[in-house]
């Protein structure tokens, strides 16, 4: 899951390691809930759990030990429902919830809402856990749920995280 095959060439480069180019069967959506918050000391730490071997992006996200206290610290409030379940062991049930580009009010087609500068989505009831975005993180955005800010911080190394609520709820960067 965490690669691919391999479709493009060797891309090299004087002071990292050589890049490639990969071709999914299952890539990620572009918006996933995950149960489980995972924590690293430091950004040098998270990237090295994510790419390594049981990294999985499905069921999990990484977080510097300041930002995972944010989140959590969020959790309560931003649910109303307590904090999500303690990390789910490998293969333990976790009932997906597919993201929704949600649409603009009287909108003829399912076009997501989305400007330079905003996302929104609707995210269907589930299990409490965290709403991972693959747009790029970068300091200054802001998200909020059901109208109410909520923390929102580097993921995965370069994605946007946020505690999201068992609740359905509608998110916006």
């Amino acid at each position: 899951e965490h690669g691919g095959e391999v479709v493009g060439p060797l891309l090299p480069s004087k002071n990292r390691p050589t890049a490639v180019v990969h071709r999914r069967k299952n890539p990620l959506p572009r918006a996933w809930v995950v149960p489980n918050l995972r924590v690293a000391e430091d950004l040098e730490a998270v990237a090295k759990k994510v790419v390594g071997e049981g990294f999985a992006p499905r069921r999990e996200v990484w977080a510097t030990a300041a930002d995972a206290a944010r989140l959590r610290d969020a959790m309560p409030a931003s649910t109303g429902e307590g904090t999500p379940a303690p990390i789910r062991p490998e293969g333990a049930p976790w009932p997906e919830r597919t993201v929704v580009f949600h649409p603009p009010e009287g909108a003829q087609d399912a076009s997501p809402r989305e400007a330079n500068s905003q996302v929104e989505l609707r995210v269907p009831p589930g299990e409490a856990g965290y709403l991972v975005m693959s747009d790029a993180w970068m300091p200054g955005w802001s998200a909020t749920v059901n109208g109410e800010a909520v923390p929102m911080v580097r993921g995965n190394v370069s994605m946007r995280a946020i505690p999201i609520p068992a609740r359905g709820c509608r998110v916006a960067f």
